[in-house]
């Protein structure tokens, strides 16, 4: 039997050249089984703010959230619930050093499900761990990724969406 082949190409990546309140990846094609987001930056924020995934656009409640947030200097577990949501609420950015969230789309391409999502961050201040869904069987081929308060991500935040064939 011949071994499953994992596939983990780079389907787009930016890194701003100023200061912006949102990134959106359009036109992402029905290539992979599931895609990877990564975020790796800092917020003209005074403090660590979320991060919100939408997906083609769906402002509507379609969303289902949860996720863990760990305080690192206490390791206090704070558990935000299961919330019907307008977004995907898994990441985290910090105003005062580099951070990174993470996001593993399972079957974004998929005509006949929804679409389920971890997450996972790191900031100076806090662990978090999320797992949410988007209760839409259309393929996803947008993601905004922006923050409720319209903070800016700063110069030098990178966007990068890998896809995964054969996950």
């Amino acid at each position: 039997m011949a071994a499953n082949t994992l596939t983990f190409d780079t389907v787009t990546s930016t890194s701003l050249t100023a200061t912006t309140v949102a990134v959106t990846f359009s036109s992402i094609p029905a290539t992979w089984t599931d895609l990877v987001l990564v975020v790796q930056g800092t917020w003209t924020s005074s403090n660590t703010q979320d991060i919100y995934l939408q997906f083609n656009g769906d402002t509507g409640s379609n969303y289902q959230t949860g996720r863990t947030l760990a305080v690192t200097s206490t390791s206090v577990v704070f558990p935000d619930g299961n919330l019907t949501s307008t977004v995907i609420n898994c990441g985290l950015l910090s105003s005062n050093a580099a951070s990174m969230s993470i996001w593993h789309i399972l079957n974004y391409s998929a005509t006949n499900t929804g679409k389920p999502v971890h997450g996972r961050s790191t900031t100076p201040e806090y662990n978090s761990f999320g797992t949410g869904c988007w209760r839409s069987t259309s393929a996803i081929t947008s993601i905004k990724i922006y923050n409720s308060t319209s903070l800016n991500f700063t110069t030098g935040t990178v966007f990068s969406l890998y896809g995964i064939l054969k996950a």
